[in-house]
């Protein structure tokens, strides 16, 4: 089995966007055709359809998942952030507070992907009422520990 090698196209076919690729030993230069340019236009259609799918197609509870999925994120970047600008002086409250953050999203994830309708065939035999309480459950072990290791 012989593998077919394609070129780029020649030099006058080329805009001048040049993408480096280095490594320790070379240094390549590619260039992308005008029909691969990335345009701002390209992206901003891409944002509008997903929002309009997203907000079509996607069942209300998953959009209350989703909601809560975008505060933890937040909540953890804002305690990073305050990590990097202040400090981690009660170091044991820190980390409890960002491993319970990343946890909390984790679940989360998992609550969401047990009550997509989407996903019934992966999770056959659990119905998202048990998703949900499995997560309630999840998060009292969790917050206990959490508690726990605070001090």
């Amino acid at each position: 089995q012989q593998k077919e090698k394609k070129s780029l196209p020649q030099s006058e076919d080329l805009r001048s966007v040049q993408f480096l690729y280095s490594t320790n030993f070379h240094k390549t230069v590619y260039t992308l055709p005008d029909n691969q340019q990335f345009t701002m236009k390209n992206l901003t259609e891409v944002l509008h359809k997903f929002y309009d799918e997203y907000t079509h197609k996607t069942p209300k509870k998953l959009k209350i998942v989703d909601a809560y999925l975008l505060y933890i994120l937040l909540t953890g970047i804002t305690q990073f952030v305050y990590c990097c600008l202040v400090g981690t002086f009660p170091f044991n409250s820190f980390l409890a507070g960002f491993i319970s953050t990343v946890s909390c999203f984790v679940l989360g994830v998992c609550l969401r992907l047990q009550s997509n309708p989407q996903n019934k065939e992966q999770f056959f035999g659990i119905s998202p009422e048990r998703g949900f309480a499995d997560f309630v459950f999840a998060h009292i072990i969790l917050h206990l520990v959490v508690f726990n290791f605070i001090g």
